[in-house]
């Protein structure tokens, strides 16, 4: 039987405490490492997803970019258009004016003329005619040409106490007349301008439609 001396028992005891001080250190060390690869892999996701979020922004920005140079183009591709089709409804205009010119001049103008001064005087309710005077704007040729007919028309129309007065038309409005009354009860405005103007939202159509249907280049 063999004896145990102090040293046995001294190397024993620094080995039991080595070994307990080396699986504390290890188990720190492990528990240290594991806290570590926590920490990097958060760090490592929250980087990630703020990339992502940045490179997402980045392509969104970029996409609004696109669009706002897109609708650019599109809005003065769209002016030009407008600004071409203004210029051709302008010389059908032109034109319109002209055709009224030489309408004023020709043989069925007068026929024209009083079949709408009859239906204004028609269009005037008794209660605005009686007892007030009405003012007719007609160009100097017309008042020369159509003036006994006009009396002869006015009388007709039977406005008991009311008369009639004559004003020179201003010259761009070709011809026709305008009818009033000196209290601004009423105006009728049947001059050829009047008449050609109304019709311009018309002609512009007509423009637009003719230039999509031939497939003209008009930007």
């Amino acid at each position: 039987m063999s004896m145990v001396t102090f040293e046995d028992k001294l190397e024993l005891f620094k080995s039991m405490v080595y070994d307990k001080v080396k699986e504390e250190s290890d188990a720190r060390m492990e528990k240290m490492n594991a806290e570590k690869e926590r920490i990097l892999s958060q760090n490592k996701e929250r980087l990630q997803g703020e990339a992502e979020k940045i490179i997402e922004d980045m392509i969104e920005r970029g996409n609004l970019k696109k669009q706002e140079i897109i609708s650019q183009e599109t809005m003065e591709g769209r002016r030009r258009v407008l600004l071409k089709l203004s210029g051709f409804v302008d010389t059908l205009m032109q034109r319109l004016y002209a055709r009224g010119a030489e309408f004023a001049k020709g043989e069925g103008y007068r026929e024209f003329f009083l079949n709408k001064l009859e239906k204004a005087f028609a269009c005037i309710a008794a209660k605005e005619c009686a007892g007030r005077t009405l003012m007719l704007e007609l160009t100097a040729k017309d008042r020369e040409m159509f003036e006994a007919d006009i009396r002869r028309l006015f009388e007709r129309r039977g406005c008991e106490n009311s008369g009639i007065e004559f004003l020179e038309l201003a010259e761009e409005h070709i011809g026709g007349f305008v009818l009033t009354d000196k209290d601004g009860t009423f105006r009728i405005n049947s001059s050829l301008s009047e008449m050609i103007d109304e019709n311009r939202e018309k002609v512009g159509r007509m423009v637009f439609e003719y230039l999509e249907e031939n497939g003209d280049d008009y930007e």
